[in-house]
């Protein structure tokens, strides 16, 4: 520490610097104006492990065996929100941007892939988080792709495995209003209006349907088959009288729904128009009726286009509820957002851009230290 060797050097220095005591090296290394007096890469290190690890004490855990150094639970969870502020932070600047481009953007059809199996995918579903504020509190994950990203194989029960090896993930915590924009941003960094066919997979919600044909008009929305097949026998096993019979009838109507015959699907469900299912209050003739120019399936597997959300399931697992829902964790709303903004990008292997983003917040790129010998 560099300090005033008496009252006159003291004030000297304050005017210099502003500081009545400085450290020198701290300058050189970069750390002066960081908290926590870590150089921004240890800083990245603690904060990825944080959003990587189950828990904070995990995480501490982790980092005290590979560094033979002291960490406490505390220090995570306080470099992590640290980080995740400015990550949030340029979340909602996106968000923003994306806001204006919406409101007088002309999109240039002219630079749209000609390509027929160059399809993105994009799509967005809700899972909950327990919040100190509002405790249960739905957090929106938004899922893109690129089918040419798909890997597939064959799997030894005659199954198809299916595994994305580039994705981009959003997460929000709020309104399905506000998170629109972080949606179309989602969409616009993945340049979604430049591929060849956009298609999102959902669940059939109202206000995610909303959103899709306000954002992506003329993309192919699809209603998840394996969705629609749940709730068919669900509905089955609460209304069709009979063990045979209704095992017959969740068997048909699951055949004509698979098949994209949805009228004659309607036909077997007609005589029970008037049921609606216990748990969601769903009316699935209603809701079949409803949705049927979404649910097209015959077609959708002639052009190879993707019928289940399986991949949007499993980001709502990997990208929020590993590290957010498990016993005991309850979150700060603000807190759990810098903590999904972090999660999101490293999940999206876009940990690159936290990078930046840190290092551009204290002007420090590199740690560099000048020498002058006299």
């Amino acid at each position: 520490m560099l300090i005033g060797i008496d009252k006159a050097n003291t004030k000297k220095l304050e005017e210099l610097t502003g500081e009545s005591s400085i450290f020198p090296l701290d300058q050189a290394l970069g750390i002066d104006k960081i908290p926590f007096k870590m150089t921004p890469r240890m800083v990245l290190t603690v904060a990825k492990e944080g959003v990587r690890a189950k828990s904070y004490r995990e995480a501490a855990i982790t980092l005290e065996e590979r560094f033979d150094n002291e960490f406490s639970a505390d220090l995570v969870r306080n470099v992590t929100d640290h980080v995740g502020r400015i990550v949030w932070a340029d979340d909602l600047k996106q968000a923003r941007e994306a806001e204006e481009w919406l409101s007088s953007h002309k999109v240039d059809r002219r630079k749209r892939s000609h390509d027929p199996e160059d399809i993105i995918v994009i799509g967005t579903d809700g899972a909950y988080v327990d919040t100190r504020e509002e405790s249960w509190k739905e957090t929106k994950i938004g899922l893109c792709y690129n089918l040419k990203d798909m890997y597939t194989w064959n799997c030894a029960n005659g199954d198809i495995g299916r595994r994305i090896t580039k994705k981009d993930l959003v997460a929000y915590i709020g309104k399905s209003e506000d998170f629109k924009y972080h949606f179309l941003a989602l969409g616009l960094r993945n340049d979604i209006y430049t591929h060849h066919q956009i298609i999102s997979i959902t669940d059939g919600a109202p206000w995610i349907a909303r959103m899709i044909e306000d954002l992506f008009p003329g993309s192919v929305h699809i209603v998840d088959l394996y969705h629609v097949k749940e709730k068919i026998g669900k509905f089955g096993k609460l209304h069709v009288r009979g063990r045979h019979k209704r095992e017959e009838w969740i068997a048909k109507v699951n055949e004509l729904v698979e098949a994209g015959d949805i009228e004659s699907a309607l036909k077997l469900i007609e005589p029970y128009c008037a049921a609606n299912n216990k748990d969601d209050d769903t009316n699935l003739y209603a809701y079949i009726k409803k949705r049927k120019d979404k649910m097209r399936y015959n077609e959708y597997k002639a052009k190879g286009y993707p019928v289940g959300s399986g991949a949007q399931e499993s980001a709502n697992k990997y990208g929020m509820q590993d590290r957010m829902t498990l016993q005991g964790q309850r979150w700060l709303k603000e807190r759990g957002q810098g903590v999904l903004a972090c999660k999101c990008r490293y999940e999206s292997n876009r940990w690159d851009t936290v990078e930046h983003l840190v290092f551009e917040e204290y002007g420090t790129p590199i740690a560099v230290i000048k020498v002058v010998l006299q």
